[in-house]
Formats: structure tokens, C-alpha cells, sequence
């Protein structure tokens, strides 16, 4: 369906940009692209009101009846109407008041923060100090934040307790150029993470951890460890584009093809797994989930999907991740040779899932899939997979094309590049 080109009143255009999401990539080959979607627009409205995480989650999965972008041009807004959502493009929430109001209140989600340091200018941070900072004070302690010293509300900050919000006014400190106060909040942000047992946490958590220190030993001076750290990182979060930056700028060196420890290798373990039913039963002997199976039946130019889901076994992302997934299979059936969804044994006593609640998921996408299960732990040991879930893309012959999170494209949309390019295929990372 084609975009509608219509005009808004400036009055209009002032409010809605206050809670705008930006289009920052467009992938080449995509139904966004098709549909005109460029990067640099704004998404101003999802069914008539302002976006937010949970409306932008809502409408990957069902669809929206009305998605109205603002071109760039004056006025000039572009509507796509009731449908899917448009596979292939990437938006990310812009640092505007209602994204300040929803951090200085908590009611923010955090990836929806870590989306924006990770994949834009992370100085954009410094203006979210405030709210960062009235966010960390308990209630009361906001209510005479006026009335109190400067120094007495960093000592409450210090305690909070909150290792998530810490850790971003951390970066929100670095960006603003208080990197006393940045390397403090880091240390506090530490503490209170090994206070709560050092529970799972996504690796954008892990990945912020890596880029603040490194800055701040490269600021420091200690440029071999800020280098150390900046290699660390690069091969351990190469999905990032901040992470590549940090790298370029400290190492002195292009990242054009950020090496993560799979990527371009051949998977790391050759699994043969027990396979489920929609029953919650084991197949009979002999009928498992099998990577070189699977690979010989798959012919140059397709890719084996492997979703190493870990304990997760059915959440939210994964969720969205099957939509976009329905909607790549229907564009491409040619290039999906198979999707092979890993988890470990459902959880008898979990009340929020029951024993086949991922297989019928997955069973209405009409892909070529088969479920597994890690039984022993040896995948998981092998990719040490401990933070979230992850989809790794092979090619034919069992090579990394690309490794990232869930309900996001970019990772098949990388794979797709990079099985076209003779020179990813021939690289040999250091």
C-alpha cells in the first residue's frame, strides 16, 4: 500500500515531535524500503496517538491501523494505513521531554535506553542528568531535593541500590564531562549489582560496563588499557555500533567488520539434540534436530536460523522476533533454509507457561523449523550463553554470518549482505 502525503498544521507537528521515534535504518530489500520509508524520518503517531515502547511493541506484533511519519520536509507527513508492520526498518525513542518525563518518573523502559547509546551519538546522554538523577532519590528525598545539599543527594544516589539506572547516569555523567562523578556512579552501580546476586542481565547491560570504563582509562591516560578493553568489548559486543566507534576511536583503527568470537567461523559446536512434539514427549530414538543434517540439505545462498534461547524458552521478545520472522519467511522462503529454536527443559512449576507454549508459536509461521532441547547444557556451556537470547545466522556450509538479539531484523538483514560479499567470506578475523 502506498505512503499518503498530507500536511500538518506547525502547532501539530511541535507537539507530536516532543514524543517522535526516529527512523534510523532502512534495510536495502526490505517492505520498508519498498514502501518509501526512508532513515531520518520520524514516527509521529501509531494509530493516532505518540509512540511509546510498549505501542511500537504492540504494533510489531499486530499491526497498526495508521502509522504517520514526518518526512523532513516542511509539514509533510507520510501514512501508511492498516496493515503488518513494514519488515526492515529500525526505530529508535529520540532524547525528547516525554522520554526525560519517563526517566525522571521510572517509568521507563531500560533497552529502550541502552537502544540509544548503543546505536547513536551516546553524548546525547548528557541530557538526561536531571532526570537520572531525580529518578535515584527516593521519594521523599525528591520532595526536598530543593532544600538539600548537593552532596547529601550524591550520597543517596551512591546507595540507591539501583544498578540499572546507575550505570546510565554513569554514561549521563561521562557525556556531560563529570568523569569524577561518572567513575563513582560506575563503582555504586557495581556494588549494588553484586548486592542483588548478580542476577541475568541483557548483554547491552554488560556491553554499557565496558564502554564507560574504557572511556574513562582512555581520559585517564592509560590508553594500553583503555585499548584492552576496547578489544574485549569489540569482540564480545560486535552487534553495537557504539562498541565499534569506541573501538575505531581508541584503537586507532577501521572497524568495518567488528570480529565477535563466532562470527565468520564455523559453529562453534556440531549439535545433534532430542527434538519435542507439540505433546511436551521426545521424539522417537533417532529422530533429533541435527546441524549437519540440516546443513546438507540446504543448497548455496540459504540460511539455518539458530535461536539459542537458554531458560527463556517463550518471552516477549521472542514473541516479536516470530512476527518479523513470518514476515521475512513470507518475502524470502528461498533464502530460510530452516530455523532451529534451542531451549533448555520447560519449567514444570513456571504458572506463566505450559509445556508446548512454544511450539505452537512457532507452528503458525509455516516455516521449515524443528524445536530442540539442550538437555545437558552443552550449547549453552559452548556459546556461554548467560544474559538473553540469541539468533545466530549460518550460511550453507555452517559459517557465522551474523549474531544478534531478538525482534530486531538485523542480524538476517547483516547475513544476507555478508553471504554476497567474497570479501567477508574470505576475511580471516585476527
Amino acid at each position: 500500500m502506498p505512503l499518503d502525503r498530507t500536511q500538518w498544521p506547525q502547532s501539530l507537528l511541535s507537539e507530536a515531535t516532543q514524543s517522535a521515534w526516529a527512523v534510523t535504518k532502512v534495510y536495502p530489500g526490505s517492505h520498508a524500503a519498498e514502501l518509501g520509508l526512508q532513515e531520518g524520518w520520524q514516527l509521529m503517531h501509531i494509530n493516532g496517538t505518540a509512540p511509546t515502547g510498549e505501542s511500537v511493541q504492540r504494533a510489531r506484533l499486530e499491526g497498526a491501523a495508521s502509522l504517520v511519519f514526518h518526512t523532513g520536509e516542511g509539514c509533510e507527513m507520510a501514512e501508511l494505513r492498516g496493515g503488518l508492520w513494514p519488515n526492515g526498518v529500525k526505530l529508535s525513542p529520540g532524547i525528547n521531554a516525554a522520554l526525560k518525563t519517563a526517566v525522571r518518573t521510572g517509568q521507563v523502559d531500560p533497552m529502550v535506553l541502552h537502544r540509544i547509546w548503543s546505536e547513536e551519538v551516546w553524548q546525547s546522554f548528557a541530557a538526561l542528568v536531571p532526570d537520572f538523577e531525580m529518578a535515584l532519590l527516593p521519594i521523599a528525598s525528591r520532595l526536598t531535593a530543593p532544600f538539600t545539599s548537593k552532596a547529601k543527594k550524591h550520597a543517596k544516589r551512591l546507595q540507591a541500590r539501583e544498578y540499572t539506572y546507575q550505570q546510565l547516569l554513569a554514561l549521563a555523567y561521562l557525556a556531560a564531562d563529570r568523569k569524577d562523578e561518572a567513575r563513582e556512579m560506575l563503582q555504586a552501580a557495581a556494588k549494588s549489582y553484586e548486592a542483588d546476586g548478580k542476577p541475568p542481565m541483557p548483554s547491552a547491560y554488560f556491553a554499557l560496563n565496558l564502554f564507560v570504563e574504557c572511556l574513562l582509562h582512555y581520559h585517564g591516560g592509560d590508553v594500553p588499557k583503555a585499548k584492552e578493553l576496547a578489544q574485549f568489548a569489540v569482540q564480545n559486543c560486535a552487534e553495537l555500533p557504539a562498541i565499534c566507534d569506541l573501538y575505531s576511536a581508541v584503537c586507532r583503527e577501521r572497524a568495518v567488520i567488528a570480529w565477535g568470537p563466532t562470527l565468520q567461523k564455523p559453529f562453534p559446536i556440531r549439535y545433534r539434540l532430542p527434538r519435542r512434539d507439540v505433546h511436551g514427549f521426545f521424539d522417537a530414538p533417532g529422530q533429533m534436530c541435527d546441524l549437519d543434517q540440516a546443513l546438507s540439505q540446504m543448497k548455496p545462498g540459504q540460511l539455518l536460523l539458530v535461536y539459542a534461547l537458554g531458560p527463556y524458552r517463550m518471552n516477549g521478545p521472542f514473541l516479536a522476533e516470530l512476527v518479523g520472522l513470518r514476515s521475512l519467511y513470507a518475502r524470502f522462503p528461498e533464502r530460510i533454509g530452516g530455523v532451529h529454536v534451542i531451549s533448555e527443559r520447560p519449567d514444570a512449576s513456571a504458572h506463566w507457561q505450559h509445556a508446548s507454549q512454544l511450539e505452537e508459536a512457532i507452528a503458525d509461521t509455516d516455516m521449515p523449523y524443528l524445536v530442540a532441547q539442550d538437555l545437558d547444557g552443552s550449547l549453552q556451556e559452548t556459546l556461554q550463553f548467560d544474559s538473553c537470547p540469541s539468533l545466530y545466522v549460518l550460511n550453507h556450509e555452517g559459517i557465522v554470518l551474523a549474531n544478534g538479539g531478538m525482534a530486531e531484523e538485523l542480524a538476517f538483514w547483516q547475513a544476507l549482505q555478508r553471504g554476497a560479499d567474497p570479501e567477508f567470506l574470505a576475511a580471516v578475523p585476527n
